[in-house]
């Protein structure tokens, strides 16, 4: 084809949405980082410079500086040039902030997380084959439950299950679920928890004219808190005993930063072939969760009197 064929308008605008595909990509992950490190909510506190919001949100102001000119330039933030203060708008803050489905920042972690497979799935393409679901797992595991788990947590209970006749007084009246392929299993915790709730309490609140929110924090928190300190528990035990992610990520560097319990007991166990030391070290765990079960169980006992 020549250049005489060609619409150059055409050539133009094309050209100009690729860069606009480009530097949205990479704006992604700035968002990602935002979101990670809690300077979209510091930054919904209020205007600050970017020496005050790098105290707000307790991170280095050298990195805060650049994250903002990014944040400027792709224009989720606005600059005072005057007073050199950054402001994110109230209606950005919306959809960037908070615990419900309105906060969009956690998306951003979804391309994060399908950029680092790029190279693996053009290999594929050359030589068949495919990339196993193992080779996404754990992170793609928790980036699909930061997902959802805002939309869940606002919209599942009280908005999701009365689409379906009949189903809320099924799970209330002790139905059966099959929880198979859903993530983290965030959902089904939720509907254990707030089916357990009496509709006749959440009924009495929302005539008393409050709010999801305000029914959450005073109706259903208090009323399913043994099954979030279980659901801790669990959390706190998988997180410590957690090999894959550091060891795949960092092998406990550098310098030993990252060497965790279940990292060192892997080398000193497995790697270097001493069974014995490698076995008593995963087994100092134990003398470390004791104390934090006793105290949930002790909790929960309470509870039930």
């Amino acid at each position: 084809m020549t250049g005489a064929t060609l619409d150059e308008a055409r050539v133009e605008a094309f050209a100009g949405r690729l860069f606009e595909l480009y530097t949205g990509g990479m704006l992604t992950f700035m968002v990602d980082i935002g979101h990670r490190t809690g300077l979209f909510a510091a930054a919904a506190a209020g205007p600050a410079t970017s020496v005050e919001l790098a105290e707000r949100a307790d991170l280095q102001e050298r990195y805060v500086r650049e994250w903002l000119g990014a944040m400027v330039t792709g224009g989720i933030v606005d600059l005072d040039p005057a007073t050199g203060t950054y402001r994110l708008p109230a209606e950005h803050a919306a959809c960037l902030t908070g615990p419900g489905s309105g906060n969009l920042a956690p998306f951003s972690r979804l391309d994060t997380h399908l950029a680092k497979h790029v190279d693996a799935v053009a290999r594929a393409f050359r030589e068949g084959g495919g990339v196993p679901y193992a080779e996404f797992r754990p992170e793609f595991t928790d980036v699909m439950d930061a997902l959802g788990r805002g939309v869940f947590d606002e919209l599942l209970v009280e908005e999701y299950l009365p689409l379906v006749p009949g189903l809320g007084e099924r799970l209330a009246a002790g139905a059966r679920v099959a929880d198979v392929g859903c993530g983290t299993g965030h959902a089904i915790v939720l509907l254990a928890g707030f089916t357990s709730v009496p509709t006749e309490i959440l009924d009495a609140a929302r005539v008393d004219g409050t709010s999801f929110m305000q029914r959450f924090r005073f109706v259903v928190v208090p009323m399913i808190a043994p099954i979030l300190l279980i659901g801790f528990l669990f959390d706190t035990v998988f997180t410590l005993s957690d090999l894959s992610i550091v060891y795949l990520l960092t092998q406990g560097g550098p310098a030993n930063a990252t060497k965790i319990l279940p990292v060192l007991a892997y080398q000193v166990g497995i790697q270097a072939g001493a069974l014995g030391r490698g076995a008593a070290i995963s087994l100092f765990l134990f003398p470390l969760l004791m104390p934090l079960m006793i105290l949930l169980l002790r909790n929960l006992r309470r509870r039930e009197y």
